[in-house]
């Protein structure tokens, strides 16, 4: 027999979270801006180009450590809400972004339950999410896809012929980083105000009500 779980305060942390990402959206937003200012061969032009990548790094690395710190405490509130069957627990959904071939997948849908499970806990599986889930995730994945592929085509011995291509898709990647980052601080807002609204219902021992989706 599980312990029931405890609800817990995530308005601080998502705050936190919501900026780190818009952060991360402004970073790329600069990038993008930097490459349409110099042209062909702005990475290697362009020492600002490089002082943005570095911080683009940093900032992935801060931003991602508090979104992983929130998936973990809002899942755990979507259990402690008492909605049952849910897919993932908090160690899976913070999990299912290192796991290979899944975490095409996986995420989302974890993503997808926590909403529907904080808007409404007994009859979670009926929950419409908002489009922005989905939009979000396609714009993530497709980010990824363009850095991976300027990535491997701005080897010089092996693709000498791929520099502008590897330039345009590096370009192209932080267009589809800035959006994505953009819409998951929106998301992070949204979610956290929503289960605030259902933490603060049970410490005050009101029963919570459907706070909307």
């Amino acid at each position: 027999m599980t312990t029931p779980r405890t609800a817990r305060d995530i308005a601080g942390l998502g705050s936190w979270t919501s900026f780190s990402l818009l952060v991360q959206a402004g970073l790329a937003g600069a990038g993008v801006a930097v490459a349409l200012s110099h042209g062909t061969d702005f990475i290697a032009a362009s020492e600002s180009y490089s002082l943005i990548s570095l911080l683009q790094l940093l900032a992935f690395v801060a931003a991602g450590g508090l979104f992983l710190r929130w998936t973990y405490l809002a899942t755990v509130n979507a259990h402690a809400f008492r909605a049952e069957g849910l897919r993932f627990g908090p160690w899976l959904a913070v999990g299912s972004y290192f796991i290979p071939i899944a975490n095409l997948v996986m995420p989302l849908q974890s993503m997808r339950d926590t909403w529907k499970a904080t808007v409404e806990p007994r009859d979670w599986e009926v929950v419409r999410v908002p489009a922005v889930l989905g939009l979000w995730w396609f714009l993530w994945l497709a980010s990824n896809i363009a850095g991976i592929a300027a990535f491997r085509l701005s080897d010089a011995a092996r693709y000498p012929d791929m520099g502008e291509l590897a330039e345009t898709l590096t370009m192209l990647s932080d267009g589809l980083t800035l959006g994505s980052s953009a819409l998951l601080s929106t998301i992070v807002r949204r979610l956290s105000g929503l289960q605030q609204v259902r933490v603060d219902a049970i410490a005050t021992g009101v029963t919570p009500t459907r706070p909307g989706g």
